[in-house]
């Protein structure tokens, strides 16, 4: 029997426009569909690690916004246990950060990367 060659999905399926798709639908699902929908796509199609990476890219972004708002309502004492608490997540300790620079009352904040 003759081996034929795996198709590229990107051809006709995996195109900018499914991406584009796939990127607006998973702002409305759930955490736990989305989580699904990624163990589903690792285990389906793992050679169009795009999919994926728009799946969790969303899961972080929602990440970062419940850590932007839970930042806000929080003391400084708090800020510092979160701080600590986070020392390994460089983008949730950068919000934390940034918050107690601008509770302290600094004049501009500090840019993490380096450029002026």
């Amino acid at each position: 029997m003759e081996k034929t060659a795996k198709e590229d999905l990107r051809k006709y399926y995996i195109t900018p426009h499914f991406l584009s798709t796939l990127h607006g639908r998973a702002r409305r699902w759930s955490e736990q569909f989305i989580k699904k929908q990624i163990a589903y796509f690792k285990e389906t199609i793992p050679d169009y690690p795009e999919v994926n990476e728009i799946l969790e890219n969303e899961l972080h972004r929602r990440i970062l916004n419940t850590t932007k708002t839970l930042v806000r309502k929080s003391s400084p004492a708090e800020l510092e246990k979160l701080k600590e608490k986070h020392e390994n997540a460089p983008d949730l300790k950068q919000i934390i950060e940034v918050e107690l620079e601008i509770r302290s009352g600094t004049s501009h904040l500090n840019d993490p990367s380096g450029e002026t």
